[in-house]
């Protein structure tokens, strides 16, 4: 498989996690307001679960852009 093209699949499958984990949020906020609990919507991501899976989305999509960024990028910075 090609490595770029692998690198497209982590980014997408970054990102729709990351929507869904969003809207699961909104979700969870929208079900506190009809129990009437007044959470701040930071008070989420005190809890671990939501940390570890919001850590390891964004280890998908940096995955991602490693594998579609050349192997030589850092060359081009630096100009060597």
């Amino acid at each position: 498989m090609n490595r770029k093209f692998l690198g497209y699949i982590f980014i997408l499958v970054g990102f729709c996690q990351l929507s869904l984990q969003l809207f699961g949020l909104i979700i969870l906020q929208f079900l506190d307001k009809i129990k009437n609990l007044n959470k701040n919507p930071w008070d989420y991501f005190g809890e671990p679960f939501i940390t570890f899976s919001f850590l390891i989305t964004v280890g998908i999509v940096i995955t991602g852009l490693v594998f579609i960024s050349p192997n030589d990028w850092w060359k081009k910075i630096y100009k060597i």
